[in-house]
């Protein structure tokens, strides 16, 4: 309330001389605006020294300070009445202005608040949309996992319908081709049985007619014995054609789509019953499917403990996907590089095992002939021109004998699937290059 009279009291003084001026005045004089705490000293100070007070209160006019301080200065009678009157009314006036500033403040902060919800409901609004598509996704993502497993499922049973037709349609080629066997040495024995006698008698006593009708007999036994073996000949080559493309369509399934690599189904050899390729005599053994090796209790598929048993098989045969291993770690150098680093790891693998081990690499083997003595114990082969590697190591596996354990490392899903149908085991790049350490 006295600002306004202590500034013109600062005002008048610094025009006065130095001695005229109050000692308790001179400290303030430095202030070119007073702070709160200087308004004090000055008030203090006037209080303090009464004719220094009169002195000012000659020389002032309402014009130069307010009412307050005016009535400060010149006290009048019942002046500190009047002036806490005047206090009061500017204290009331500066708490109404204070709640009109703390009012402006409030509407300013509700209509930032009401800006906040709206954006915050049209977010909500988008953010809800969003969601119902994405459930719309997933829905459908859902339905066609299931359609997709279905049809896994329902050509899962097609072709395990299809081994089973194609076991009884084998082992009935078998029976029928031994019954055959067994008439015609029948038949043999019995022409060798008239030889004989014919030699021993060139009379004889014995009923020619009988012998005539037996052999005469066992010859159409033989000819219905081949009358059958020619129909289920006929549907057996489709039977095991069926069967090569469902195994495809099983592993063009059972692969992420991104993934499926593009597959045509591999020609089938038809069936030639054994007793058109050879002469009668003894029948042959009957050659027994692979079996894979057995892990032992708690080691998993692709660890590297599963690995280290399978390697450790006696007489095992470990082929290898060249490029397909390669890439997985040495993605970023030339082939050529890929090809020899991978040749000498294996070539230490070979030394400290007894693996016999072959690795396959994709194209002509005369572009990238394999320095010579780098290789021992280990073959490398690679794919004829248009053939890939995959279907080298796919016949490979069938083609060796069933007694030998057969490992294949590899990460293509084609070929892992295929293999294991032979009986193979199945071994992924990351346990081959911990093979390889």
């Amino acid at each position: 309330m006295l600002r306004p009279a202590a500034e013109w009291l600062l005002s008048d003084c610094r025009r006065r001389k130095a001695e005229e001026v109050p000692p308790s005045i001179r400290k303030v004089l430095r202030f070119k605006r007073l702070p709160n705490s200087a308004i004090s000293q000055v008030v203090a100070a006037v209080d303090g020294d009464e004719p220094f007070r009169k002195l000012l209160a000659a020389r002032v006019s309402e014009a130069d300070v307010d009412r307050a301080g005016m009535l400060w200065l010149t006290r009048p009678r019942n002046w500190e009445a009047d002036l806490a009157t005047i206090i009061g009314v500017e204290e009331r006036r500066a708490d109404a202005f204070r709640e009109i500033q703390v009012e402006q403040e409030a509407v300013k902060n509700l209509t930032t608040l009401r800006e906040s919800l709206r954006d915050a409901s049209a977010r909500i609004d988008e953010l809800t949309v969003e969601r119902k598509r994405l459930a719309a996704e997933l829905d459908k993502e859902r339905t066609e996992r299931k359609q997709l497993q279905g049809e896994l499922t329902a050509a899962e049973a097609t072709a395990m319908q299809a081994r089973h037709g194609h076991k009884e349609a084998v082992r009935q080629l078998k029976t029928n081709e031994e019954l055959l066997l067994r008439r015609n040495r029948d038949q043999e024995l019995l022409v060798a049985r008239i030889r004989e006698l014919e030699n021993a008698n060139p009379q004889p006593t014995v009923d020619r007619r009988g012998f005539q009708q037996a052999v005469a007999e066992s010859g159409r036994a033989a000819d219905a014995v081949r009358t059958a073996v020619g129909p289920i000949e006929a549907a057996l080559g489709p039977l095991r054609e069926s069967l090569a493309a469902l195994e495809v369509s099983i592993s063009a399934l059972a692969e992420p789509v991104a993934d499926a690599p593009a597959v045509s189904a591999r020609p089938v050899e038809p069936v030639v019953p054994s007793a058109a390729r050879r002469a009668p005599g003894p029948a042959r053994s009957r050659r027994t499917a692979r079996e894979t090796l057995k892990l032992p209790p708690g080691v998993l598929d692709d660890s590297s403990e599963a690995a280290e048993h399978l390697a450790a098989a006696p007489g095992a045969v470990l082929l290898i996907d060249g490029y397909n291993v390669t890439m997985h770690r040495w993605i970023d150098l030339p082939i050529a590089t890929q090809r020899e680093r991978l040749v000498d790891l294996l070539h230490t693998l070979a030394a400290r095992t007894t693996l016999d081990i072959e690795v396959v690499f994709d194209g002509d083997d005369t572009a990238a002939p394999a320095p010579a003595g780098r290789n021992l114990g280990v073959r490398l082969r690679f794919s004829p021109s248009g053939v890939e590697a995959d279907d080298v190591i796919i016949e490979r596996v069938r083609s060796l004998p069933s007694e030998r354990p057969v490992l294949v490392a590899s990460d293509d899903r084609r070929v892992q699937t295929s293999v294991k149908v032979s009986g193979a085991n199945v071994l992924t790049a990351a346990q081959l290059f911990g093979l390889l350490q």
